[in-house]
């Protein structure tokens, strides 16, 4: 069973969580290891992903979660694959297990953003039994 994609919804989800995730992710490259930024720059990372999520959930309607999901884990990949080109370029090592772990874990975080866009307080509708959404639309 396949599940559709709204693939206009996830590009800009996509666009809005890059926005976030790579000025902090750049920050936390940024700075030295067990400090402050390095903390917060991880919140930013998760932020960012969560609000590309978000976002890309409101824009796909149901179902929202996968959209939310594929937002998250194609920010990491891009964010992550210039950083492993990067490191590639300075001869650096590369942890190669990690990256399907993050790349879970930003889909997750994306799916939580997408999750809170069915909250009605947050841009939600919640539906009614008639199918229609508390306004009466259908």
């Amino acid at each position: 069973m396949s599940v559709p994609l709204d693939r206009s919804a996830v590009g800009r989800g996509l666009v809005v969580a890059l926005a976030v995730v790579v000025p902090a992710a750049v920050a936390g490259q940024a700075s030295a290891d067990g400090s402050l930024l390095r903390s917060l720059s991880l919140l930013g990372v998760l932020a960012g992903l969560a609000v590309g999520g978000f976002q890309a959930g409101r824009l796909a309607g149901d179902p929202r979660l996968p959209a939310g999901a594929a937002t998250g884990a194609a920010a990491y990949l891009v964010v992550q694959g210039v950083g492993v080109v990067l490191r590639l370029a300075r001869g650096e090592s590369v942890a190669w297990l990690g990256i399907p772990f993050l790349a879970a874990l930003s889909a997750s975080v994306g799916m939580l953003g997408a999750w809170a866009s069915t909250l009605p307080r947050l841009g939600g509708t919640v539906g009614t039994d008639d199918g229609s959404d508390e306004e009466g639309r259908a």
